[in-house]
């Protein structure tokens, strides 16, 4: 972007944490301006991004000095957003609980942990003034603010819409802790658009954040995968499933986690996700692991079988289905989302067998029988029994104590099935019997002692039913995502 003399770039210092690029009157119109991130191509290669940067070393480090030969734009009354809003990640505070009317029910919900940002952050004024800066431009006018790093990177940048923190970079190692995760903070920028709120969640795959987008002046949650070749490839699978559905799903009617763009940066994959509320397993956290209403636990139900039945028609298999990875959209509603395809797969190109989190992994996955998109329905079985009992079903310490639990409450498999799996013998004997774990052996164990109506501690036989069809040894006889919507329990 060409600025004419009469035309300087300001810099609005909104917080000490961060610099903001915005243009130097609210009344000057906005131009059209390009995405730093874009929308990935299905018949294009993931691997190429708008955006690629030069990877290099980081550390953050609060800016203390002032910016100079910049007019600095006082802040509006309701700018400041809220950040000590509580993260809503597995170990964060929440905020108020779905509408309990929507589901004609009482329980004991949630209360906010304090008060909520004001979502206004910016000005209709100064939202319509917001512009982007190429990284030429920016460099010129703030080439004494940025690092040697950045001053090096952000000649590549094609458009600049927000500079973190100022930190001094001495290298590619610098970027990443030990364990290969990209260090950043509260206040730093991400792709030069995202800035940094605060943690949401981490696992194996890396960190997810809480950003706002100063495109877009939206906020949003930004996925930033570990510096790892194998999980940059599943990172790039992940993309092109939900780019998959995104385009399939036009009206957002099938309640998948839509998909806002990703890019490479500083040798870390991001993908930029809708930002959503919080998960199921937070909910029943909340509730100190008291199951749910049966009303309620039935719409739930609904939503996620629906999602399977829309991943399934397009030959998607989630592969980690499981109460964390199923989220509340907002507050006063029970609407949920399907999150975290990280694992998931094409059923004509299953990459790894070891999968799915072990209270909810099927059993053709645990003894090495290839799966289908049905491995999905024996997940969605043991999270309904979840929601409905407040704690897994099936809560095995390793595998073989995994399986003699579900003998316990649904018997024993064929013999015919177990000789299918080429691991099958680490689990039974020649003759069918369960080999009883270690930490058993002083206790009873018995086949199918364990009722499933005993074990849930319910009565409703339309629901029971349900669980049952899911919980089958063998996928062939297991409710496929259809059926289970025609099931006297979702369809009555």
């Amino acid at each position: 972007m060409r600025l004419s003399k009469s035309h300087t770039i300001s810099l609005r210092r909104k917080l000490p944490e961060g610099r903001l690029i915005t243009s130097p009157s609210p009344k000057r119109p906005s131009a059209v301006l390009r995405s730093t991130i874009t929308k990935t191509s299905l018949s294009g290669n993931l691997a190429r991004a708008s955006l690629l940067l030069s990877p290099a070393g980081f550390s953050p480090c609060a800016r203390s000095k002032s910016i100079t030969r910049v007019r600095r734009k006082q802040s509006p009354k309701n700018s400041r957003v809220d950040q000590s809003e509580a993260s809503r990640g597995r170990t964060g505070k929440l905020a108020p609980l779905i509408d309990l009317k929507s589901v004609e029910m009482e329980y004991g919900g949630l209360r906010s942990a304090g008060k909520s940002p004001n979502p206004a952050r910016f000005s209709p004024n100064q939202m319509k003034s917001r512009l982007s800066a190429s990284g030429k431009v920016v460099l010129k006018a703030y080439e004494r603010e940025l690092s040697d790093f950045e001053v090096q990177e952000v000649q590549g940048v094609r458009e600049v819409y927000f500079l973190g923190r100022r930190g001094a970079v001495h290298g590619q190692e610098a970027f990443d802790d030990e364990h290969k995760d990209y260090q950043t903070a509260p206040g730093d920028h991400l792709c030069y658009r995202y800035e940094v709120l605060s943690l949401l969640g981490c696992g194996s795959f890396g960190r997810v954040w809480k950003c706002i987008d100063h495109k877009t002046n939206s906020q949003v949650a930004v996925k930033v995968i570990k510096s790892d070749s194998k999980l940059l490839t599943q990172g790039l699978v992940e993309a092109q499933a939900l780019e998959k559905l995104l385009h399939a799903d036009p009206l957002d009617s099938h309640y998948v986690v839509r998909i806002k763009g990703n890019a490479h940066f500083r040798g870390h994959f991001c993908i930029v996700f809708e930002l959503l509320l919080y998960s199921l397993y937070e909910l029943l956290k909340s509730r100190n692991y008291e199951g749910l209403p049966l009303p309620l636990v039935r719409k739930l139900a609904w939503q996620m079988v629906s999602a399977l039945a829309f991943i399934g028609k397009h030959s998607l298999i989630h592969c980690d289905l499981k109460p964390e990875n199923v989220m509340l959209v907002k507050v006063h509603s029970s609407a949920i989302k399907l999150i975290d395809f990280g694992s998931c797969c094409f059923t004509d190109s299953r990459i790894y067998t070891y999968i799915q989190s072990r209270f909810y992994r099927a059993p053709e996955v645990i003894f090495g029988i290839p799966y289908t998109t049905q491995i999905d329905m024996w997940s969605l079985g043991c999270l309904v029994a979840e929601l409905s009992l407040g704690l897994p079903i099936f809560p095995g310490e390793n595998e073989q104590d995994l399986i003699a639990l579900i003998v316990e409450v649904i018997g024993l498999p064929k013999l015919e099935y177990i000789r299918k799996g080429s691991r099958s013998g680490l689990f039974f004997e020649a003759t069918g019997q369960v080999k009883v774990p270690e930490r058993w052996q002083n206790q009873r164990f018995e086949a199918a002692s364990k009722p499933l109506a005993s074990t849930l501690k319910c009565t409703n036989t339309p629901f029971l039913h349900f669980i049952t069809g899911c919980l089958q040894w063998d996928p062939a006889n297991r409710l496929t995502p259809d059926c289970a919507l025609l099931s006297e329990w979702l369809s009555g």
